[in-house]
């Protein structure tokens, strides 16, 4: 009779450890990205030369403009 009272036990604080044990919860939506990298380009100069113009162009483009307004405004 004994042994039939210590499986009881032995169950009840099995079934006591299931009831304290909590299920780790996740956060809603899916996991998080990984952070992103610039991609490595490699070293050509043609993208370079090409910012130098289209710098050179826009003053310039913004030279034009200023003249127009001045003359528009001033009547020069």
């Amino acid at each position: 009779m004994d042994d039939h009272s210590d499986e009881h036990q032995q169950h009840d604080q099995k079934r006591s450890h299931e009831r304290d044990f909590r299920r780790h919860r996740t956060p809603i939506g899916p996991p998080p990205l990984p952070p992103v990298t610039a991609p490595q380009w490699p070293d050509n100069p043609l993208p370079r030369t090409e910012g130098r113009v289209t710098l050179i162009d826009g003053l310039l483009a913004a030279a034009v403009l200023a003249g127009l307004t001045l003359n528009a405004a001033l009547g020069w």
